[in-house]
C-alpha cells in the first residue's frame, strides 16, 4: 500500500518523502495544537499509556514556541 499509493501520492502532492508512520505524529501534534483533549487522543491513536502519545507522538511546533515567549513576555511587562 505504500509504494503503491502513498508515495505517488506524496509525489503529486510535491510533498517531502515521508515515512507511512509520521502521519500518526502528525495527527497526534494537530489534535493537540487544536485542543483535543489528550485522554481522546491517546485513544484514537490506540496507545495503551496517555504517556506514549505526549512524549513520543506530540510534537511542539515553532508557532507554539514564540507563543509561549510571547505569553512570558506579556506576563513580565
Amino acid at each position: 500500500m505504500v509504494n503503491r499509493s502513498f508515495k505517488p501520492l506524496l509525489s503529486r502532492a510535491r510533498l517531502p518523502n515521508l515515512r507511512f508512520h509520521e502521519l500518526r505524529h502528525t495527527c497526534a501534534t494537530i489534535m493537540d495544537r487544536t485542543g483535543v483533549e489528550p485522554k481522546y487522543a491517546h485513544h484514537r491513536l490506540g496507545h495503551a499509556d496517555i504517556s506514549v502519545t505526549l512524549n513520543t507522538y506530540t510534537h511542539i511546533l515553532p508557532e507554539a514556541r514564540a507563543e509561549v515567549a510571547r505569553k512570558i513576555e506579556e506576563a513580565l511587562l
